[in-house]
């Protein structure tokens, strides 16, 4: 498994950045608002969860909100970016919501 680093600035989803400062927290909880007010999803978005889910679980996926749909896929991506590739993890950063 892949060791977890801290995430670049602009690329936190979760957990929080750890900085000492309240303007760091601050800013981290405005994108947070931000992603639930303009959720997207698109077709390269659909394509990647056929990837990694099974019909049955796409299915399930599907019936999730837009903004939980945009979330599982935040989580997706920064579980890659720190080297995790796992089918089993991939699905359940899809489907935990």
């Amino acid at each position: 498994m892949a060791a977890l680093r801290e995430p670049h600035a602009g690329e936190a989803f979760f957990p929080p950045p750890r900085r000492s400062t309240w303007w760091a927290r601050a800013t981290y909880r405005v994108r947070q608002v931000m992603w639930g007010l303009r959720p997207h999803v698109s077709e390269a978005d659909r394509e990647e969860v056929a990837r990694w889910l099974s019909p049955a679980a796409q299915a399930l996926w599907q019936r999730q909100s837009r903004r939980d749909q945009s979330h599982t896929l935040r989580v997706l991506r920064a579980l890659q970016r720190w080297g995790f590739r796992e089918p089993p993890l991939m699905a359940a950063a899809l489907l935990h919501d």
